[in-house]
């Protein structure tokens, strides 16, 4: 996704884009741990600041995921507020283009701003370390691979052997 330098007006630039999910793949990277869970919406306002432009909006994006304890799939509904501010290094020569940039800060150079490095961080930095269908999820069972959260499995009356080995170890024995 971009905009044009030129497109920017005194009154800034309003944009609202469909994005599809081969670019949200894109954003979220090969990892397979999120994918896309269809197509995401941005929509943004830019207005020129000084020697940059200040890029403010929104990504809304369907996410699909599976949940670390229990594997099932999950869907997640990404809300991500973003403010970026987009300095124009064209012309600074190219020590001043590798200078440290600020949190919250990227550049361009000629008269198109790319916006997806900047909503790909944005995206990514919101969702969770680990996808979990619920905080109480249980999990599976370490030996059988039932899933705790329809009930006990029974495989060992009521606990995993891995799970009676550690009681006993730290002295917590039945």
């Amino acid at each position: 996704m971009f905009i044009k330098v030129e497109d920017i007006g005194p009154d800034g630039l309003e944009v609202s884009e469909d994005v599809g999910p081969d670019t949200v793949a894109g954003w979220l990277g090969d990892d397979g741990m999120y994918r896309p869970g269809g197509p995401a919406k941005v929509t943004l306002y830019a207005g020129r600041v000084g020697q940059g432009v200040l890029v403010k909006g929104r990504i809304d994006a369907p996410i699909a995921a599976e949940c670390a304890r229990c594997l099932k799939e999950i869907g997640l509904s990404a809300s991500v507020p973003f403010t970026v501010l987009y300095t124009d290094r064209s012309g600074l020569g190219a020590n001043a283009a590798r200078e440290k940039l600020e949190e919250g800060e990227q550049y361009f150079n000629g008269p198109i701003i790319e916006l997806d490095d900047g909503l790909r961080d944005e995206l990514v930095l919101s969702l969770p370390m680990v996808a979990r269908c619920s905080e109480e999820c249980k999990g599976l069972c370490l030996d059988c691979g039932a899933d705790l959260n329809d009930g006990p499995c029974g495989c060992h009356k009521g606990g995993s052997v891995l799970g009676e080995a550690l009681r006993r170890r730290m002295g917590q024995g039945k």
